[in-house]
């Protein structure tokens, strides 16, 4: 369920309800237009449907379809509004491990454009300041970094915050008035443990830095 929750109070405001299932999706499901109007989802109504991008009217609730991805692979998740709301981005994952950037007109018109064409993983993405370039995790060249590629000129991809070099940094945000990035990066460290059936008690035997 979309709920709205004011700064100050407890009146929460149902939106929307979502598909409740979203196995392993870890990016995000839901961004606000920068005017307040409207929110775009990332949802469903059948489980054999892939996931598509839906406006939803902030007051109302009431939706209208934005993308319509091929059924078959996971669909489209991670939305963005752009700085100025009229494109929202996203990623078009066709499975877990082969996805790509795409964009569109939250009118309708002109139809998709899209961003990246490696078929390759994408960890998070976010607008620039100026709403004239995109920013994306991808391990493009076989070590996930932040990439960026200028949305008018179609130019190729470049590294981006080459001080970022993460194993996989994901859900990143750009600042609206700085060149300053957040980020999260995903661990993943497994190693191997014992169990004492009697006691119920964990005693690490085996722990390196990669993945026992």
């Amino acid at each position: 369920t979309l709920v709205v929750r004011p700064d100050r109070g407890t009146a929460e405001r149902e939106v929307t309800r979502l598909f409740p299932a979203r196995y392993g999706l870890t990016a995000r499901q839901v961004d606000w237009s920068p005017d307040g109007r409207l929110f775009v989802i990332s949802d469903k109504d059948q489980a054999e449907k892939s996931f598509q991008l839906y406006l939803v009217d902030a007051q109302t609730g009431v939706r209208r379809v934005l993308t319509n991805p091929n059924d078959g692979g996971i669909g489209d998740t991670d939305p963005r509004f752009s700085p100025d709301g009229r494109r929202v981005s996203f990623v078009r994952m066709s499975s877990r491990f082969h996805q790509d950037l795409y964009s569109t007109g939250t009118d309708g018109v002109g139809g998709e454009q899209k961003h990246s064409h490696d078929d390759r993983r994408v960890g998070g993405q976010d607008w620039s300041a100026d709403g004239n370039s995109l920013y994306w995790a991808s391990d493009r060249d076989g070590q996930f970094r932040i990439w960026r590629v200028r949305t008018a000129t179609g130019a190729k991809p470049e590294p981006a915050f080459p001080s970022v070099a993460a194993s996989n940094p994901i859900q990143f945000s750009l600042a609206r008035t700085a060149e300053r990035l957040t980020y999260s990066e995903f661990v993943r460290d497994l190693n191997i443990w014992r169990l004492q059936l009697d006691s119920g008690r964990w005693t690490r035997v085996v722990s390196s830095t990669a993945e026992d």
